[in-house]
């Protein structure tokens, strides 16, 4: 496929459009875990029906559409640049599922997701503020609940869950902070990782989601509905409205 979905393609446009990636076409040819393709295909499912459910009109297109962008522009760059081909170790299929779930966060809003717990003025304060600053640390919570649990749970798959989740997270944490997480340390020599490499496609998921933004992930009608939202929100909007696809 090569025109890119849009927040009313159905779910199979999108799942056909990241499976006929470069990157996907990799991924699928390791075997990072086990039962991965099946793992893909439920995480691009919940995460459909995440968006559909999702509550909070003022924010920009984070769903498939967006990680459908994400992961051509990452294809893209590994095909042009020649780096894809050079990925080793699972390198394919973890980038794969952390530039897929990088913004699962933005799709939910349940407060129990959030791993430190500490959200005791959870209803004071203003709720799409929260979701965008905490969106980066909830998205192993969010795995958990909807894909490991009722369907995965397996220490292996856990773990390399966790891993993807971590790298995910780095596009929105502070770098020094994000390189001495232990958890990184620990996850990747469970997988026996290099973690320099790791924070690699870290960087990578980072410069793509910010290349995305862009008009093509506005809605016009929704921005004018929500004028009157928070002024990051409407930053936020106003940014993608005036940035041309690149």
């Amino acid at each position: 496929m090569t025109v890119l979905p849009n927040y009313n393609s159905p779910l199979i446009d999108s799942r056909d459009f990241i499976l006929s990636t470069s990157l996907a076409k990799k991924a699928l040819s390791e075997s990072f875990l086990p039962g991965f393709t099946n793992i893909l295909r439920d995480i691009i499912e919940e995460m459909y029906y995440l968006a559909k459910s999702c509550h909070l009109p003022e924010f920009t297109e984070h769903g498939l559409p967006h990680v459908c962008s994400v992961v051509k522009r990452i294809s893209d760059w590994g095909d042009s640049v020649g780096w894809l081909e050079k990925l080793k170790d699972n390198e394919a299929s973890i980038l794969l599922l952390a530039a897929i779930v990088h913004d699962i966060g933005m799709l939910t809003q349940n407060k129990a997701d959030l791993e430190e717990q500490n959200f005791s003025d959870y209803n004071t304060i203003d709720i799409p503020l929260w979701v965008r600053s905490t969106h980066s640390k909830r998205i192993f919570k969010i795995l958990d609940r909807t894909i490991i649990q009722p369907r995965y749970n397996q220490e292996m798959i856990r773990k390399g869950l966790k891993l993807v989740s971590e790298i995910a997270r780095a596009h929105s944490v502070d770098q020094e902070q994000y390189e001495n997480n232990l958890k990184i340390n620990d996850l990747c020599s469970f997988f026996k990782l290099d973690k320099q490499r790791q924070f690699a496609l870290a960087s990578i998921i980072s410069v793509a989601d910010l290349l995305d933004e862009d008009g093509e992930r506005c809605d016009t009608k929704r921005l004018l509905e929500n004028k009157h939202s928070t002024t990051i929100s409407k930053a936020h909007w106003i940014r993608h409205t005036m940035t041309h696809r690149r």
